[in-house]
């Protein structure tokens, strides 16, 4: 506890959940929508049809697996 308090430790989740508890205190995780995500291309994607949703995420699985496919051997990404 002395080196949690005094930050030499970072606590694993678990312990930080126990010593919550044991003050009587949650913990809570949200997420704010605003923070680092572009609204304006949620706003067009939004605007699209299903069929022109449907097709953009064809192309972009297209375009990931062409990536991986091209990947030279010993690069790091994805494993």
């Amino acid at each position: 506890m002395a080196r949690i308090e005094a930050g030499g430790v970072d606590p694993r989740f678990g312990t930080l959940q126990r010593l919550l508890d044991s003050c009587g205190e949650t913990l809570a995780i949200t997420v704010n929508a605003s923070d680092g995500v572009d609204m304006s291309q949620v706003r067009s994607r939004l605007k699209l049809t299903p069929a022109e949703r449907l097709q953009a995420a064809v192309v972009a699985m297209n375009n990931v697996q062409a990536m991986l496919r091209d990947r030279r051997p010993g690069d790091s990404a994805g494993g």
